[in-house]
């Protein structure tokens, strides 16, 4: 799901919640899956800790020597999904949260992967 749209990257520390609140613009589900996030071309491995159509929490397999900047861009390879552009939303305690490029055709596409998952369904094209 890699596209060519720009990061688009807020120029200061602003997230989708106001401060102290968690009305945040997409509902995230919690979860753990394996991904790989490119960091200036170089793959990290690493595990989604919780995902919306809008970003994900990651954390990482392996410390980083120091977590990547606020606005800096990054591929999101989330295994059985696919690619996503993004940029590093702000750090967490223990990993980073990181906004999702995406078009409304992809976040359609990531909303119904979501709800497959959470639902266990198959969808007509898949064999049991």
């Amino acid at each position: 799901m890699v596209t060519d749209t720009p990061t688009d990257a807020p120029t200061d520390a602003s997230t989708d919640a106001p401060e102290g609140n968690d009305a945040r613009r997409h509902e995230r589900f919690e979860l753990f899956d394996t991904a790989t996030m490119e960091i200036d071309g170089a793959p990290h491995k690493c595990a989604i800790t919780n995902l919306s159509v809008g970003g994900a929490a990651v954390v990482f397999e392996v410390s980083l020597d120091t977590a990547p900047p606020f606005g800096k861009s990054v591929i999101l390879d989330i295994d059985g999904v696919g690619k996503m552009n993004g940029y590093v939303a702000r750090s967490l305690e223990d990993g980073i949260a990181v906004h999702l490029n995406v078009s409304a055709r992809e976040r359609n596409h990531l909303a119904a992967l979501m709800m497959k998952g959470l639902n266990g369904i198959l969808f007509a094209d898949e064999d049991d």
